[in-house]
């Protein structure tokens, strides 16, 4: 009995912190002229992070990376095979946070792992990702032609 209330009263003091932390900064904000964006307090995002224990990861986006690629179909040749974005997060590549959005950006690509020069993005707001750019369609067509060359 007094461990569950021991976790519980962990818990409490946890969310009063996180809340706490939260005024904190929203007050530290002000004083610099600056507010806290509306998406902080409107997304799904925070309940998620005031419910996580102390000192834990937290998995919040609802879809996969690899769900919003270009289509294969479109993907750009490398070497004359399909190259998956895949490789846009390994090297040559860059994140970027859009703190007036919430939005987390990944783009890269365009040199020897990657061909292409993809954006995708995940919305804070819909804890999803998606296709921020749209593909080359000059690659696309250059790859039927190649294609139809072959045959």
């Amino acid at each position: 009995m007094n461990i569950e209330r021991s976790q519980s009263a962990k818990r409490t003091f946890t969310r009063s912190a996180s809340l706490l932390a939260l005024l904190c900064t929203a007050l530290v904000g002000a004083a610099w002229g600056q507010s806290i964006p509306p998406y902080v307090f409107s997304g799904p995002l925070l309940p998620q992070i005031l419910l996580m224990p102390g000192n834990s990861w937290l998995k919040v986006n609802t879809n996969l990376y690899r769900d919003v690629w270009t289509p294969p179909e479109l993907e750009p040749l490398h070497s004359g095979n399909p190259s998956t974005p895949a490789k846009i997060i390994q090297p040559w590549s860059g994140f970027a946070w859009d703190s007036n959005r919430g939005d987390l950006l990944i783009y890269g690509g365009g040199h020897a792992n990657y061909p292409g020069n993809d954006v995708y993005r995940w919305r804070s707001s819909t804890l999803q990702w998606e296709r921020a750019s749209l593909f080359d369609l000059r690659r696309a067509i250059e790859r039927r032609r190649r294609e139809l060359r072959g045959r």
